[in-house]
C-alpha cells in the first residue's frame, strides 16, 4: 500500500546479533514509502557495521534507511535523536529486539486516514517470555488512560504518533531512564490524545536477559520511583480537577504494587519502606490505605490483576 511517508525509529545498544531480524520486519511491511532511522546509543559489539551492512544489502526506493549516532545514553535521547531527524507526519517506535507483523503500517495508517484528526493509534503485541509460553498484551477502547495507567496501552513498540502532537507534549523524557514509555503515555493521554484503537497483535515482543527493563525490580530500585514521580507531577500539571485526586490515587497504586515486588523478591524491609513512603507522600485517603495494603500483601503473595478492584 502505498501513502504519505512515515517515519520508524529503533533505537539500538549491542544487539549486532537481533536487529537485523527487527530492520527485516519493517522491510517486509505491506506500506511504503518508509523512512527508517536506526539510531545507535553507543554499541561496542559490531552492532554499527550489522546496521550499515543491512542497509547496504536493502536499498529500494520507497524505503530509506539511515543509521544515526546518539552520544547522550539512554533510550530517551536515542528516540528524541530520531524524532528531530523526521520529517514525516506520522511515527512508529520500535525496539531492536522486537519484530513487526507485515501489516502493522497499514493498518495504523487506516486508522490515521479513516479519522484525519486522530493523534495516537495503539494496538496489541503478543509478548514472548524467555521460558518460551505468550501471552497478549491487554487492550481495551474505553476509558485509555486508566487502562494505560493500569496497563500501559502505549508501551513504546504498541502505538504510533502524529509528530507534531508528539513535539507538543514534549517528547521522551529524558531524565527518566525506567516505565519511560508508561511515563510519556500518561502525558500524551493528559494532553488530549484522540485516540483509536486495533484490537489485534500487530508486534512480536521477545524477552532478552540483557534488556533495558531486566528481569527483577528491584536492582534498579529509585529508577522506577523517579518514573512515578515524574508521572505524579504530570498529574499534578496537566489534569483537570476531576481527574487529579482519581490519577494520583492510581499512581499511589502503581507504586504499591512495586512495593509488593521488592518484597516478592526478598527485599521485605525496602518493600515495607516504600509502601509507608507511598501511603505518606500520596496523602492517601484512610479507606485507601487499607486497600492499599491488601493490595500490597495480596501481589507479594504472587497475585496479579489486582487493579479490577479499584474504583
Amino acid at each position: 500500500m502505498k501513502g504519505v511517508p512515515v517515519s520508524v525509529i529503533v533505537p539500538v545498544l549491542d544487539r549486532k546479533n537481533l536487529i537485523g531480524r527487527c530492520l527485516d520486519s519493517v522491510k517486509a511491511q505491506t506500506y511504503r514509502p518508509i523512512n527508517l532511522y536506526v539510531v545507535d546509543n553507543g554499541s561496542a559489539d559490531g552492532t554499527v557495521a550489522a546496521v550499515e551492512k543491512w542497509i547496504s544489502a536493502n536499498r529500494e526506493p520507497a524505503l530509506n534507511a539511515s543509521m544515526l549516532m546518539e552520544p547522550k545514553r539512554g533510550v530517551s535521547a536515542a528516540r528524541n535523536r530520531g524524532v528531530s531527524v523526521s520529517d514525516d507526519s506520522h511515527i512508529f517506535f520500535m525496539d531492536s529486539d522486537d519484530v513487526m507483523r507485515p501489516e502493522l503500517l497499514e493498518a495504523a495508517m487506516n486508522e490515521f486516514r479513516s479519522a484525519p484528526d486522530t493523534d495516537v493509534v495503539y494496538w496489541r503485541c503478543l509478548r514472548h517470555s524467555l521460558s518460551g509460553s505468550a501471552r497478549m498484551s491487554r487492550f481495551s477502547h474505553n476509558n485509555v488512560l486508566r487502562r494505560h495507567f493500569f496497563n500501559a496501552l502505549l508501551t513504546t513498540v504498541c502505538y504510533a504518533v502524529r509528530r507534531d502532537f508528539l513535539e507538543k507534549c514534549g517528547g521522551w523524557d529524558e531524565s527518566l531512564s525506567g516505565w519511560v514509555d508508561w511515563e510519556l503515555g500518561v502525558r500524551l493521554l493528559l494532553n488530549g490524545a484522540k485516540t483509536r484503537g486495533i484490537d489485534t497483535p500487530l508486534v512480536d515482543v521477545y524477552a532478552q536477559r540483557e534488556s533495558i527493563t531486566g528481569t527483577d525490580f528491584y536492582s534498579r530500585a529509585g529508577v522506577w520511583e523517579r518514573s512515578l514521580e515524574a508521572v505524579a507531577e504530570d498529574v499534578r500539571k496537566l489534569a483537570c480537577n476531576v481527574q487529579k485526586n482519581r490519577m494520583l490515587g492510581m499512581t499511589a497504586y502503581r507504586q504499591a504494587v512495586l512495593a509488593a515486588h521488592y518484597r516478592k523478591e526478598g527485599h521485605r524491609e525496602a518493600g515495607a519502606l516504600l509502601l509507608e513512603k507511598t501511603l505518606r507522600d500520596y496523602a492517601v485517603l484512610k479507606h485507601r490505605k487499607a486497600f492499599l495494603r491488601m493490595i500490597y500483601l495480596y501481589t507479594a503473595a504472587g497475585g496479579r490483576g489486582a487493579y479490577k478492584l479499584w474504583k
